[in-house]
């Protein structure tokens, strides 16, 4: 056993075991198991991070492998397991064989930074059974809001040490989190339009019954500026509904720091020069585009007809 981590690919994603094996031979590491290059580049930085943090960097030959091989990985956040699993299997990190799941991107220093897609990756670890999980502090409230298995957060590869000596010893386990703030509604509403109230009621029987509503009319007639007051008269969203829509804009890459369940319910205005991957979604990385976005919610298209004809087609 050792450590996992995580490959966003669509909605669901895979998990990665991380192998590492140290044998004699010219000092340096590396990493199989089709890696992009900002994985390739975690060479570097768990090197000198592991070194700034304390630990000693093995000076033999270190073989990293990343399972599955045939599965491209990319991004930042394979930095921290890795230097979990080469300091465990250097002898530096205790191991009782079971299996963990870490997330993060390191500093040079040894600090863990944020990444994209955790509730995600939380998720995928749950469900193959993994019990203990390491995030970065900044990422914590958006892993619990599974609230399942033991997460952690760290915001040092040090005190991520400290924390696999805790899981194993069986020794209490810090565990601050600040009360969430009730964040007020955002944007105004219907009560700032003078008159349209023709406009201003069929806007909320579309929002009511879930309605595709078209507007049309001369410029300056209001549409926009009614249009934009949607979510104010949106309800909030379910629990269910808010666990998509997180783990959506958190794929995304566009969820705060910090940040918990989204309860408002998104309301996506593209640009209409917007490309079509940005507005249907896919890409090299299969990522989330605004259609997506607006799950269980609202997505503007304001002057939909200078949208290219394949985006609304």
């Amino acid at each position: 056993m050792g450590w996992s981590s995580f490959a966003a690919v669509g909605y669901d994603g895979r998990l990665v075991t991380i192998e590492v094996d140290i044998r004699r031979g010219i000092p340096g590491m590396e990493i199989v198991g089709l890696p992009g290059s900002a994985v390739r580049e975690a060479r570097e930085r768990v090197r000198i991070a592991v070194r700034n943090s304390g630990f000693l960097f093995p000076r033999d030959r270190i073989l990293v492998n990343l399972s599955p091989a045939d599965l491209p990985k990319s991004g930042s956040a394979y930095d921290l397991p890795i230097a979990l699993a080469v300091l465990e299997a250097a002898g530096q990190v205790p191991s009782d064989g079971r299996e963990r799941f870490a997330l993060g991107e390191l500093l040079l220093s040894g600090e863990v930074r944020p990444v994209p897609g955790i509730i995600s990756a939380a998720a995928a670890g749950i469900a193959a059974r993994i019990g203990d999980f390491l995030v970065p502090r900044q990422n914590l409230r958006e892993a619990r809001a599974l609230e399942a298995g033991r997460i952690c957060g760290v915001s040092s590869l040090g005190e991520a040490v400290r924390i696999v000596d805790s899981f194993i010893s069986g020794a209490p386990i810090p565990d601050a989190l600040p009360p969430e703030e009730n964040r007020p509604p955002s944007g105004e509403g219907f009560d700032d339009i003078r008159g349209l109230g023709f406009l201003k009621r069929a806007l909320e029987v579309a929002v009511a019954g879930r309605h595709h509503v078209l507007l049309f009319g001369p410029p300056g007639g209001g549409k926009t500026m009614a249009a934009s007051r949607i979510p104010s008269v949106q309800p909030p969203l379910t629990r269910e509904e808010a666990l998509e829509v997180t783990r959506i804009h958190s794929l995304a890459g566009i969820l705060p720091p910090d940040s918990g369940l989204l309860r408002e319910r998104p309301f996506r205005i593209p640009h209409h020069s917007a490309s079509l991957e940005g507005v249907i979604g896919g890409g090299r990385n299969l990522s989330p585009g605004e259609i997506s976005l607006a799950h269980c919610g609202t997505l503007f298209l304001d002057e939909a007809p200078e949208f290219r004809r394949n985006i609304l087609q």
